[in-house]
């Protein structure tokens, strides 16, 4: 008896495949077009973006554009075909908004852009020498809030200062 369910769930399975790899039943994926405007935008994105994820979109986009299967797509770019589709239908929908990654959950940055700019043009004076805990203080005294010493170190280091000795 079980056998019998077992034989008639793979007949079904089986069946289901052969629909779905029917040409004639199969959905078919139309390529994607692109403007002379698009093309040339990818194409710089391609070989001049410096993360390294929309470059690999904006050149998967490409062969698309030119006919390319996502199977044949992925055997040159290290993407799942699944992954690709799923790019291809994004780009259908929102066009050259997918090149770029969306937001990722998680905390807000501590310094907001205008704190950052605060700790900028204090740092630009030339008439004066700060310390992080002297920073971290201004920062509490214009924001009131608590800002750690080491996180202003690190907006620092990023922002091209770097430490020196004070005479």
């Amino acid at each position: 008896m079980e056998t019998d369910l077992l034989i008639d769930k793979f007949l079904k399975c089986e069946s289901a495949v052969k629909v779905w790899n029917n040409p004639t039943t199969a959905r078919k994926r139309l390529p994607i077009t692109l403007t002379p405007t698009e093309e040339a935008y990818l194409q710089r994105i391609e070989y001049t973006h410096p993360k390294p994820r929309p470059r690999l979109r904006a050149q998967v986009l490409r062969r698309a554009a030119r006919g390319e299967t996502p199977e044949q797509i992925a055997k040159y770019v290290p993407l799942h075909p699944d992954t690709i589709k799923r790019l291809l239908t994004r780009f259908r929908k929102y066009r050259l908004a997918v090149l770029e990654d969306r937001p990722h959950p998680g905390r807000a940055p501590v310094l907001t852009p205008e704190m950052r700019a605060t700790l900028l043009h204090c740092l630009r004076q030339a008439d004066r020498a700060w310390t992080c805990a002297q920073l971290a203080e201004l920062l509490h005294q214009q924001y009131g809030v608590q800002v750690h010493i080491e996180t202003i170190r690190q907006f620092l280091r990023r922002a091209g200062f770097v430490w020196r000795r004070t005479r």
